[in-house]
């Protein structure tokens, strides 16, 4: 993990935890999203600016409990910049997807 972030210039924790990229395009606007993938790794791969602070959300699953207060179940929604984002898998583990919409 560390000689990837160090050396990497877009390295991803979940793209090597899931041996595959972390954001999936499956329709014009359309993204699946894993849970542990962070909102930095996002705005690189959308081209947003983002600044966390220091008690910033880290990842897509961490901003759906920030805004919840529980566990994410399927159907919930948020919205992250200019993207409604709806929880589409939930698995025993605990580890979700999203489908992330970009509102026009």
């Amino acid at each position: 993990d560390i000689l990837d972030s160090v050396l990497s210039p877009e390295s991803s924790r979940a793209k090597r935890l899931l041996q595959r990229d972390p954001i999936i395009k499956i329709a014009p606007n359309r993204f699946h999203v894993e849970g542990l993938t962070t909102l930095r790794y996002l705005s690189k791969f959308f081209k947003l600016e983002y600044e966390p602070g220091a008690d910033s959300l880290v990842t897509v699953a961490g901003m759906f409990h920030e805004e919840l207060e529980r566990i994410p179940e399927v159907g919930d929604e948020c919205y992250w910049n200019d993207f409604r984002i709806r929880v589409i898998n939930v698995t025993q583990k605990g580890q979700i997807r999203t489908m992330f919409h970009r509102e026009e």
